[in-house]
């Protein structure tokens, strides 16, 4: 059985962290690498294609994403209980607050069951 975990850069954030022409996080503080194809990861159809890849190679994987990019991932995952997909959530109880009054403490996690697997096909049997 081939698994695989993603951990892509969020959605609309790469250059800004990544790329060799962002400008860091805007707290002061340094972007977390460079990278000269970051701008990609800003495009909601490279996600997309990364679900694709995911599907297509792999017979259960994990990907985590931000909240603001779940519906760009949706839109390409056939979401119904009985196939295995999972939308799950990643608490983040300690995470700083933003400049927003609304504090950012969980982020989604998807996860694709293979059919083997206890939990494919409606329930945990």
């Amino acid at each position: 059985m081939k698994l695989a975990i993603a951990d892509p850069p969020y959605l609309g954030r790469a250059e800004r962290w990544y790329g060799i022409t962002g400008e860091g996080n805007g707290y002061g503080l340094g972007k977390a690498d460079e990278h000269p194809q970051a701008y990609l990861w800003d495009d909601p159809k490279t996600h997309q294609d990364l679900v694709k890849k995911l599907n297509n190679n792999y017979d259960s994987w994990a990907i985590a994403l931000s909240v603001h990019s779940l519906s760009t991932y949706l839109e390409v995952i056939k979401t119904d209980s009985r196939n295995g997909i999972r939308v799950c959530v990643w608490n983040k109880p300690s995470s700083f607050t933003s400049g927003s009054r609304i504090k950012n403490t969980w982020e989604p996690v998807i996860i694709k069951v293979h059919e083997s697997r206890k939990g494919y096909g409606g329930g945990f049997a």
